[in-house]
């Protein structure tokens, strides 16, 4: 187990970092992930099981799931409820809380509450921008945008922390080179728009930091001086297109385009400044991003003509 996500009711009944899945529902799900890919004539790699061991965990639609465990040599069970109903947001698309470094410095974490493809965010984020005390640190949270987003959300929050118009994101539209031979890249900027706050924000990102989530941390990154803090992301290729089957209930996502950082980093490939082994929850329970950034800030104060 890698990480356990934050707000989820497997934090909540004490999943930790570090467990190792034995079965879920009684089934080996490694041995019933080689099965599935043997269904349809491949033999998977190592990682090719993982991603089936992975999503067989996510369960069945609104199906509660059993887990069994093994922490520290013994086993351990876990009844967790259906994925869509084990993490409760707040409400709103953006929850701000202000916490204190050890100095007694101010620290606005700004959350963004998996909202990042609705546009009634951008007034949310503006007033939380607005609402930032004078000489206050910041933090932008993308720890939970799994859900991916658009890219007038993704300018409006960067446009806050710009003082000129700044390349944030890099574009390649791989449907006409692969088609035609002829490239189409550009490379997207972000201008500023008031309330302009000067003080680098630092960014939190992990494993459920996706798709637009991944642009606007990397967009922080490059056009903000942001100081990234997390674990790996959730590495989603590229802009995506949906097309239904009309035959069926089902949607079919594709990638049709190559996102990369304004430096030439693949979106998926980049890696936060800061890294961490898990970004949500620590092995003690803790939170071990907003933990590293307080600390951050600290140092930053500590120094001299600051």
């Amino acid at each position: 187990m890698l990480d356990v996500k934050g707000g989820s009711e497997a934090q909540r009944l004490g999943l930790r970092p570090g467990w190792e899945l034995v079965s879920m529902d009684g089934k080996d799900l490694r041995s019933v992930a080689k099965n599935r890919f043997a269904e349809i004539g491949v033999t998977p790699d190592p990682e090719q099981v993982l991603y089936g061991a992975n999503t067989l965990a996510s369960g069945a639609l609104h199906r509660p799931r059993s887990f069994i465990f093994r922490v520290g040599g013994k086993l351990r069970a876990l009844e967790l409820p259906p994925g869509y109903s084990s993490v409760k947001r707040p409400s709103g698309p953006v929850s701000s809380a202000v916490r204190t470094d050890k100095a007694g410095h101010p620290v606005v974490v700004m959350r963004m509450n998996n909202s990042l493809g609705d546009n009634a965010s951008i007034a949310v984020f503006d007033a939380a921008v607005a609402a930032v005390p004078a000489g206050a640190h910041v933090v932008i949270d993308m720890r939970d945008t799994p859900s991916g987003g658009n890219s007038t959300v993704a300018r409006a929050m960067l446009s806050h922390f710009v003082t000129r118009p700044m390349p944030y994101q890099h574009h390649e539209l791989t449907y006409e080179r692969v088609h035609f031979g002829v490239a189409r890249e550009w490379t997207e900027y972000v201008e500023p728009r008031a309330p302009l706050l000067k003080d680098a924000p630092v960014v939190l990102a992990g494993l459920w930091t996706g798709s637009m989530g991944e642009g606007i941390t990397i967009g922080f990154d490059a056009a903000a001086e942001a100081t990234v803090i997390g674990s790996n992301l959730g590495d989603l290729l590229g802009a995506m297109i949906e097309d239904e089957l009309p035959a069926s209930c089902l949607k079919v996502s594709f990638a049709n385009e190559r996102l990369s950082h304004v430096n030439g980093t693949a979106r998926e490939d980049f890696i936060p400044e800061l890294l961490l082994p898990a970004a949500d929850t620590a092995v003690d329970g803790s939170d071990p991003a907003i933990q590293r950034a307080l600390a951050l800030f600290e140092d930053r104060d500590s120094q001299p003509n600051r």
